[in-house]
């Protein structure tokens, strides 16, 4: 980040601000560092619980990913930041089931009982 302007988060930080370096996230599993996978990856830090852009931006990512990652779109959804109607999640639920089964997703409808 030495190559980046970086800010404290002091009281010049603000909405007139623009983006700016404000959060050092650093991967768990070290591939941040030099040589590993995600050495010079760039994160953008959302904060759901306050800002409502983010709840919005984070529900629109678990749409994106629902199919390819349903596990991550389930629990993105379930967080209570972003959950408003449970529905969603029952609806969420019942995909991700038929993702994760063998038969080629189907679950019989009642129907087919």
């Amino acid at each position: 980040m030495a190559d980046r302007e970086h800010h404290d988060g002091g009281a010049d930080c603000g909405p007139a601000k623009g983006l700016y370096a404000k959060y050092r996230v650093e991967r768990i599993d070290g591939s941040h560092k030099e040589g590993g996978r995600h050495e010079g990856c760039w994160y953008f830090v959302l904060d759901p619980t306050h800002d409502p852009a983010a709840r919005d931006a984070l529900r629109r990512y678990a749409e994106l990913v629902a199919d390819e990652r349903p596990r991550l779109a389930y629990d993105l959804l379930a967080r209570p930041e972003l959950t408003h109607d449970p529905r969603e999640l029952e609806m969420l639920a019942y995909q991700r089931a038929r993702a994760q089964r063998p038969t080629g997703g189907r679950i019989p409808d009642r129907g087919d009982r």
